[in-house]
């Protein structure tokens, strides 16, 4: 990953998820945009990938804590 990719904001909603709100410099936007073989920038693509990262990295970690909890 190239550039730099910062969480501006945070907003908990009404029915327990979150909300997170990017600030993505150029040298990320252009480093994303080829890596996901892109003319231009998609937002919809970006949820899309930052969705599932964030969810396998929240279900890595459950996983983990839960394989340490049964060892004990």
């Amino acid at each position: 990953m190239k550039g730099k990719l910062t969480v501006a904001d945070e907003i908990e909603n009404d029915d327990g998820t979150w909300t997170l709100m990017f600030d993505a410099d150029d040298e990320f936007v252009a480093w994303f945009k080829e890596w996901q073989g892109l003319k231009r920038w998609s937002q919809k693509r970006f949820q899309k990938v930052m969705l599932s990262a964030i969810t396998e990295t929240v279900e890595t970690r459950e996983n983990e804590r839960r394989i340490r909890q049964e060892a004990r």
